[in-house]
């Protein structure tokens, strides 16, 4: 049992969560974290790049005259097989992290990452390049489930969002990579360069503990209390006993429905029987987590992320992304094509980091509230250039190049971070990893019919149909969505969250989180 605990008038041990504790809020305590969080985010450093590589690919060969050559359907394809791919690995994680581990999980991925650059490398022709996007694809929905549990299990409250916004870096950064090797070398170099990136990850990866909260679901208490040591600051394991103890306790007590503060870190749901022993639940099988689904901490949890992924890809114009260099090809800007896509992905670190910094004082929804808003009005504003500049001639210099920019700066202020931070939040530990797959899932099956229904839609509408309709869908219906459905959690320990949704239908969180 937890030790130094009461018990309230339910017989419930509690302990007094002590965020003033100075060795709990210590710099050597965050640094662990941060290291942490850092090291697993290399995986997240080749998510960025796999999903830019499509647009470096597609700007190279689309119609090309070269030894190889895309017309725009297999454009389409292979933007579409690498995001159609993702939900496979993400449904896959979410079983597997469970039975592996989340470590081997993170480790094992790298695998495929390697196989894939290097037949990219080789690619003679379509069909080698496709196998190539497959592989991509499945490795970065594969790696998601395991990278958020493992932020959300090993870090405290107080840094809990802002390092899972940190992941958020590490995307962006990848993609900035492949841009910046697409603007000075082509496409064949940039995937040899890459080739390095998932043997650096494993090399990063291997020197972090396991995850405490996996290690007690799978009975290895000695190993939990190291890992748990180490993720403390490198500390003596007597110095994390009372954590410990109340982690276990929550681990494997899941009846009653109390809170329990512990140095900073939250734990749940730990009922004392009348003799004093702790009664211990067998763990959950698959047909168990699968049957989870229909509890209402786990249904509408999933089907907020799920709502929220969509409106995010129509709010920000994620479809265009595999055709960025066309599109500023056919707009006629004056900087190289390949160059503008570097200018916007700057922006959008920026953006990330202005979420990172503004999280914990203004809040999650808020934030996703003015990006989502913002993302649709400048999706409108390019609709509106490319109507003018393909009817009326209007050419602005560098006007695509700030409109996409300011479109990248936006959706990660906000709604393409903050949906990926609330994978590691909204679910109860025992669904965690089947939420957050199936969240991802989702996020890149939308993504993938947003792709490769792209160039279709534009040649039935045009361009600025194609960012009429994906404005209109985001800042009306999308802004409504975040704004009545979307609680707020910044702050608040995994209990509260949870106790929001299991008490609550989505339409009546907005009161519930009204002046936040």
């Amino acid at each position: 049992m937890c030790p130094n605990g009461v018990k309230n008038a339910s017989g419930v041990a509690v302990i007094v969560d002590d965020v003033s504790d100075p060795e709990n809020q210590s710099w050597r305590t965050s640094a662990s974290q941060i290291l942490a969080t850092m090291a697993q985010s290399m995986l997240l450093l080749s998510l960025g790049m796999f999903v830019a590589a499509p647009t470096m690919v597609i700007g190279a060969l689309h119609n090309s005259t070269g030894e190889l050559s895309m017309s725009s359907q297999e454009a389409s394809w292979f933007a579409g097989l690498l995001l159609i791919n993702q939900p496979v690995g993400s449904l896959l994680s979410g079983f597997v992290q469970d039975f592996l581990g989340r470590k081997k999980c993170m480790i094992l991925v790298n695998v495929p990452q390697v196989a894939a650059w290097i037949l990219l490398f080789t690619a003679q022709s379509m069909t080698a390049i496709y196998i190539a996007a497959v592989m991509m694809g499945f490795s970065c929905g594969f790696l998601e489930a395991p990278t958020f549990s493992y932020v959300g299990e090993v870090c405290q409250p107080h840094l809990r969002g802002r390092m899972a916004s940190l992941t958020g870096v590490f995307v962006a950064m990848g993609t900035l990579l492949i841009y910046l090797l697409g603007a000075v070398t082509d496409w064949r170099t940039l995937s040899a360069i890459s080739i390095s990136v998932p043997i650096l990850t494993v090399i990063c990866i291997s020197q972090l503990p396991e995850s405490p909260v996996w290690l007690v679901m799978n009975g290895r208490d000695d190993e939990a209390k190291k890992a748990l040591a180490w993720l403390r600051g490198w500390v003596s394991t007597e110095s994390i006993v009372k954590e410990f103890e109340c982690l276990k306790d929550h681990i494997r007590l899941k009846h009653q429905e109390k809170v329990i503060h512990n140095q900073g870190n939250d734990y749940e749901l730990i009922p004392v029987a009348e003799s004093g022993v702790p009664a211990v639940v067998e763990k959950s099988g698959w047909k168990e987590t699968i049957s989870c689904l229909a509890k209402p901490e786990m249904f509408r949890p999933l089907r907020m992320t799920v709502l929220f992924f969509f409106f995010y890809h129509c709010a920000a114009f994620n479809g265009s992304r595999p055709y960025l260099v066309v599109i500023f090809k056919q707009l006629h800007t004056e900087v190289d094509p390949f160059v503008g896509p570097v200018m916007a992905v700057v922006c959008l670190i920026m953006g990330t980091v202005t979420c990172i910094i503004c999280i914990r004082k203004v809040g999650k929804r808020k934030l996703c509230l003015i990006s989502i808003i913002c993302c649709s009005l400048i999706t409108c504003t390019i609709g509106v250039y490319a109507y003018l500049h393909k009817n009326d001639g209007l050419t602005i210099p560098l006007f695509p190049e700030i409109m996409f920019s300011c479109l990248y700066f936006f959706s990660n202020l906000g709604i393409g971070v903050i949906p990926w931070v609330l994978l590691s939040e909204v679910f109860p530990a025992r669904g965690r990893g089947l939420g957050g797959g199936i969240s991802a899932a989702s996020y890149y099956v939308f993504w993938f019919l947003a792709s490769k229904t792209f160039l279709y839609l534009e040649s039935f509408i045009s361009l600025s149909g194609v960012c009429f309709f994906y404005s209109a869908i985001g800042g009306i219906a999308g802004t409504a969505f975040v704004y009545f459905c979307v609680p707020e959690t910044e702050g608040k320990t995994l209990a509260e969250v949870e106790t929001i949704f299991k008490t609550r239908e989505l339409k009546t969180i907005k009161k519930s989180t009204e002046g936040h």
